[in-house]
């Protein structure tokens, strides 16, 4: 059997050399055709260049030549073999046939075309990119027209964004912004939407991946398709059916039980705390609230005659605010009053800086950096939340023999299988077959 010898990739690289010339840069090209550099990468097919993978080209010289027309060939029509010059551009082509074979007659073949690329270069090869460029106004090339409509990547970002603004919390705002930062630093600010696919999009996970966990990769990755969602149907010239996640499976992650607190250390921390600090994080305990939910909480929502408080939530779809009422247990109605008789300044906030020197005195509480990490080191306790009382809270009712149902609606989760979910990272197993008697 004849041994069959495969090409080494040096090999390959010479054939190619051979056969298509020297490579060039995007520059060289955008010199050859007195155009700018952008327009040959756009519109690399109409400047002789081939994509050798997603987004990145190589132009041969002898691809170029063709492209423009312009390549000495060897004449063996007659008994004596000739170099002949041609010029062919756009349906307008010169010849011109020279002494003999040798390569006198080559480099005069060459001079004579150079000279010809030169006389051309005002000429005839401007009409073609303006052509080309025609086209792009015409419509007659949808590819083309498609990246000319489109919306670069910033220009997505600042519209989701601007979006976000005043619909969900600050501090979801700020995270989405970071993430799209992150894609920026990798495609550019002026990489139109459409040139991400999913490959690209893959490649670009893969390498965030490297400095961070498959569970940040994976909300990264949830942010970013929420937002291509939103996109489609609100931003002028955003490609329709774009999807660069397509396929992109989630990442393997590694979950660790969330930490809930005893309830023997959170009365610790309870002991520790003093007036307001201490009012506020029973009312944590007391409602199961989100941080927001309870920085946010006005004295309007909390209804001393009917024995309930009303929480507002942006944590539903598209960030809409919504409001729930749950009940207010006596020992909650009882510290909420004597805070409110006791509160230093007028507010329709039911939690503020009381600090006098304060620059925010007076205003409600956004941030309460360190707060938790420095009472429970007071108390003597493992560090935990504001996330962590809402855990408390939630085992709490469930492990005291209250239904799914019941759960769930204190935690105001509008699907149960969130509440499921819930419990279940918390250990709490007996949620799954509770969930039969409420689905």
């Amino acid at each position: 059997m004849k041994k069959i010898e495969s090409q080494t990739s040096a090999d390959l690289s010479h054939n190619l050399s051979v056969q298509l010339g020297k490579t060039l840069e995007a520059y060289e090209v955008a010199s050859i055709f007195s155009v700018n550099e952008e327009d040959v990468l756009r519109y690399y097919e109409n400047f002789g260049g081939i994509e050798v993978i997603p987004g990145h080209y190589v132009f041969f010289e002898n691809k170029i030549l063709e492209k423009v027309g312009i390549m000495p060939t060897l004449d063996k029509r007659q008994k004596m073999s000739r170099w002949k010059g041609v010029v062919q551009v756009d349906g307008v082509r010169k010849e011109k046939r020279f002494h003999d074979e040798s390569d006198e007659s080559y480099q005069q073949a060459v001079e004579w075309e150079n000279q010809q690329r030169q006389n051309l270069k005002k000429g005839i090869i401007e009409e073609v990119v303006a052509q080309i460029k025609k086209e792009v106004v015409e419509h007659k090339d949808s590819s083309v027209i498609n990246s000319m409509s489109s919306v670069t990547l910033k220009e997505f970002a600042d519209q989701y964004v601007e979006y976000c603004t005043g619909r969900i919390n600050p501090r979801s705002v700020k995270e989405k912004r970071r993430h799209f930062n992150t894609l920026i630093a990798h495609f550019t600010e002026s990489c139109f939407v459409e040139e991400i696919t999913a490959f690209k999009m893959n490649k670009f996970l893969q390498e965030v991946l490297k400095t961070k966990t498959g569970n940040m990769v994976n909300i990264i990755m949830k942010h970013l398709k929420a937002a291509w969602s939103w996109a489609g149907g609100f931003v002028e010239g955003f490609p329709q059916n774009s999807d660069p996640f397509r396929n992109i499976q989630k990442f393997p992650e590694q979950r660790h039980p969330r930490y809930v607190p005893p309830k023997e250390d959170l009365d610790k921390v309870f002991d520790v705390a003093e007036g307001q600090d201490r009012v506020m994080l029973k009312t944590f305990y007391y409602t199961g609230g989100r941080k927001n939910e309870i920085f946010s909480l006005k004295w309007e929502d909390v209804l001393f005659d009917s024995n309930q408080i009303r929480l507002w939530t942006n944590k539903r779809k598209h960030g809409n605010r919504e409001s729930n009422l749950i009940p207010m247990v006596k020992e909650l109605k009882r510290i909420l009053t004597e805070w409110k008789k006791a509160c230093p300044c007028e507010s329709d906030y039911v939690f503020i800086e009381v600090r006098k020197k304060a620059p925010t005195y007076g205003q409600r509480y956004v941030y309460r950096k360190g707060f938790m990490e420095r009472h429970c080191d007071k108390a003597g306790v493992k560090r935990f939340g504001f996330h962590g009382i809402r855990h408390l809270f939630a085992t709490t009712l469930y492990n005291n023999g209250q239904p799914l149902a019941v759960v769930q609606k204190m935690m105001r989760h509008k699907n149960p299988n969130t509440t499921v979910r819930y419990l279940h990272e918390m250990g709490l197993d007996r949620a799954l077959e509770a969930v039969e008697g409420v689905l």
